[in-house]
């Protein structure tokens, strides 16, 4: 039977933190999944973890790769399934994530993107939920990529993730999907945990300027970008000061 939702994980080097992926998708209770597990040419031990996990897996590679963008791409080329979710090594699902998803996708078969919300996990315990608002997409990226569903077809139909974009592409992917008038459909429902300080939170001004380009290539004009930007760098400052 073909597989309703292909999972994909992405690593490189995070050897725990796709251990606890793993296992949170092995949790799951439900039929229809399939699960692909990408890893780039890791040297930590990472390789080890996938081989021990191998019942719990469809198909996995460890190969150099040429970034995040590329390794989501593969997930992509690879999934059997109709719908795709991605997500990078250290994100859990929580443990009745997939039969909740299943009864979206079949509420909303007529969607492009189901996005549900992502609670980031912050070692201060400052927990924070991140609310998916695809008519912000314009200003931020507003969409917590960890609990978005895509319709494979969206990928064949507007294409897959950047490779020149270092920390924004699925920011980049969710604004090229709104400017083929793809369905977006936003649910309360918490899908992920993910840890807060991932390649997107290293450098504000990196982020900002990888925005910057997602929205310029979508053709969002000079005023309304110039204005994204240091309203977002802007955040970003005042939050780093009054940590």
């Amino acid at each position: 039977m073909k597989p309703i939702l292909t999972i994909g994980t992405i690593n490189r080097n995070n050897s725990k933190g796709l251990e606890r992926t793993i296992a949170s998708v092995a949790r799951q209770k439900c039929g229809g999944l399939e699960y692909v597990v990408i890893d780039g040419n890791s040297s930590d031990g990472s390789v080890d973890v996938i081989r021990a996990n191998t019942a719990k897996i469809d198909y996995w590679v460890s190969e150099p790769d040429r970034g995040i963008s590329d390794a989501f791409n593969k997930v992509i080329g690879s999934a059997n399934a109709a719908w795709v979710m991605l997500l990078n090594a250290g994100d859990v699902l929580r443990d009745d994530s997939i039969t909740r998803i299943f009864d979206a996708l079949m509420t909303n078969a007529r969607v492009d993107i189901v996005c549900g919300r992502t609670l980031a996990l912050s070692n201060s315990g400052n927990h924070k939920v991140l609310v998916p608002n695809a008519s912000k997409l314009p200003l931020e990226m507003s969409i917590p990529h960890p609990s978005s569903i895509v319709n494979k077809t969206l990928y064949e139909k507007v294409g897959g993730y950047g490779l020149e974009y270092r920390i924004a592409m699925d920011y980049a992917f969710f604004l090229k999907a709104r400017a083929a008038n793809a369905r977006f459909i936003e649910l309360e429902d918490v899908y992920v945990e993910m840890e807060d300080g991932g390649v997107s939170n290293q450098s504000a001004f990196s982020r900002n300027r990888d925005s910057w380009e997602a929205r310029n290539g979508a053709g969002i004009g000079l005023v309304a970008n110039s204005y994204a930007f240091v309203r977002r760098l802007s955040r970003d400052l005042l939050s780093k000061a009054f940590k």
